[in-house]
């Protein structure tokens, strides 16, 4: 099949190849980055049904995209989408981080807000349903609280969906320091967890 389709950028018109093989489709096209060996985004319009470019064809162009099902083709452009949404979602945790670190740069009067404190290590058996302010955080209690008992805290924290932990590791999310924990704190400060008060923890969960 021969598909001419017109640039929406340029105005140029480029042909497409589409052939028929034993193991799937191959698709040329005479633009610049067809031609180069790169990534086509013509070809990549085809594939994904979108015909809007195209001006004549000597075949059903809506056809394309069930040519490609079940091939080696259809296999690497799923890795590829794959790949993207594992960037975007890389992406803004970074974001979100350099937000955090941009925020303790500036004291303690910038606490990061209850948005700003988002599980970076979910439970593999966590319901993607789960809406609870702590759903698939790790938190550690240690010291002495003003508004709660450590057991109270502990209801608290699991009923918000966390999970409480014993000590501090590489797995724990936060940090919530009470009276006489500043050892902890040490520790939580040199593994990267962020600690933060009861009342910042109470915030969190109202």
């Amino acid at each position: 099949m021969e598909v001419v389709i017109e640039s929406a950028s340029s105005g140029n018109r480029y042909k497409i190849i589409i052939q028929q093989e034993n193991d799937g489709i191959s698709l040329s096209c005479n633009c610049p980055a067809g031609t180069s060996g790169g990534f086509c985004k013509h070809r990549f319009a085809l594939i994904g049904g979108d015909t809007k470019a195209v001006v004549e064809a000597n075949g059903d162009v809506k056809a394309i995209p069930g040519m490609v099902q079940g091939t080696e083709l259809e296999a690497v452009i799923n890795r590829m989408h794959d790949q993207e949404r594992a960037t975007n979602d890389a992406q803004a945790e970074l974001k979100k981080i350099k937000k955090m670190v941009g925020r303790v740069m500036l004291g303690s009067q910038h606490r990061p807000s209850k948005a700003e404190i988002t599980p970076s290590r979910r439970n593999d058996d966590l319901d993607p349903e789960d809406t609870r302010a702590l759903a698939g955080l790790t938190v550690v209690f240690s010291g002495t609280f003003d508004k709660f008992t450590r057991s109270e805290a502990k209801q608290l924290a699991e009923d918000h969906g966390a999970r409480v932990a014993g000590s501090i590791s590489t797995k724990s999310d936060f940090f919530v320091c009470g009276t006489g924990a500043e050892s902890k704190q040490a520790k939580a400060r040199d593994k990267g967890i962020r600690t933060i008060s009861e009342t910042e923890f109470l915030e969190l969960i109202s």
